[in-house]
């Protein structure tokens, strides 16, 4: 009984952690990759990355060649954050992608009801996608994305597959775009600590993934090495989010970003160089947080064929 005790103080502590307005897989919506959290968290309409499909699953097509990229953010709250994708381009028609998502609150000090120190509990939560997109027309390009949750709960685990779909179009010679995507349809944890607990002390119950609605437009001009996006989201049971974002590369080598994550400041600066058999890129950003905390930093490592 003690121990039931101690998992329900460990529910509300990560609630409090990874959550929002009481939001399961609240990870889900936090943005990955250098490049779009520089951008104030845009990716739906401008894509060409190795991670597009956590954004917008259609604009994966914009990606060339075979590759990936891999990232590394810390956040404040001893949280820890990082992914890792490959993805590939399919005769110029087709691309596909596999992304590997993982959330951790590192350890946390386990309590038993009087307070008293126990043992350190571990949370964490993972997410494993395949992304698909295909042209429509040389304009317009579907995609969806096959997902596998996973939510550990010290000795507690939680398993969910769901999917996200979205669309993409390009105008005037491709310099102008526009995106929108679905996530988490009718997705939700199932906890059940019965099989740890014994009937008679264990206990079931659902949390549902809000869905999340992203819209996206931006403008990258031929004449001007740059971009332009904005992007609102519209979650499930929560507020309208706004994002604005705008890159700048001075050389073929570097590249100088700036946004505005629903209030936040974000900042990056990349690099990419060329061997005779491949493409690199490094790259960091900054993510300013609420209430005074330290701010989120990301490094990333890209790689791709030239």
């Amino acid at each position: 009984m003690k121990k039931f005790v101690i998992s329900i103080i460990l529910i509300l502590t990560i609630s409090s952690v990874f959550a929002q307005q009481g939001h399961a897989g609240i990870f889900l919506r936090m943005p990955i990759g250098w490049k779009q959290i520089a951008m104030g968290g845009c990716g739906v309409a401008t894509g060409g990355n190795a991670n597009s499909g956590w954004y917008n699953p259609a604009s994966l097509m914009l990606y060339k060649g075979w590759g990936g990229s891999a990232g590394y953010s810390t956040l404040a709250l001893d949280r820890f954050f990082y992914y890792a994708s490959a993805a590939g381009n399919i005769n110029e028609d087709a691309a596909v992608a596999l992304t590997w998502v993982h959330a951790d609150a590192g350890e946390i000090d386990g309590r038993d009801i009087s307070g008293n120190h126990t043992d350190m509990l571990e949370y964490g939560e993972d997410a494993l996608f395949l992304t698909f997109a295909k042209f429509v027309t040389r304009e317009i390009t579907i995609g969806a994305n096959v997902k596998y949750i996973q939510a550990r709960l010290d000795e507690i685990t939680a398993y969910i597959a769901g999917f996200d779909i979205g669309a993409h179009v390009r105008l005037y010679d491709e310099q102008l775009l526009f995106g929108a995507a679905y996530h988490n349809l009718k997705q939700q944890y199932q906890w059940d600590s019965a099989t740890l607990y014994g009937s008679d002390n264990g206990t079931s119950s659902d949390e549902a993934i809000a869905g999340y609605l992203r819209f996206g437009v931006a403008y990258e001009p031929v004449e001007i090495p740059g971009a332009v996006t904005a992007e609102i989201a519209l979650p499930e049971n929560n507020d309208l989010e706004y994002r604005f974002g705008v890159s700048v590369t001075p050389t073929d080598y570097a590249e100088v970003l700036l946004g505005v994550d629903d209030g936040l400041l974000t900042a990056g600066l990349g690099f990419q160089f060329e061997a005779d058999f491949a493409k690199f890129g490094l790259g960091y950003s900054i993510r300013l947080e609420r209430e005074g905390l330290p701010p989120r930093h990301t490094f990333d490592l890209t790689v791709g064929t030239k």
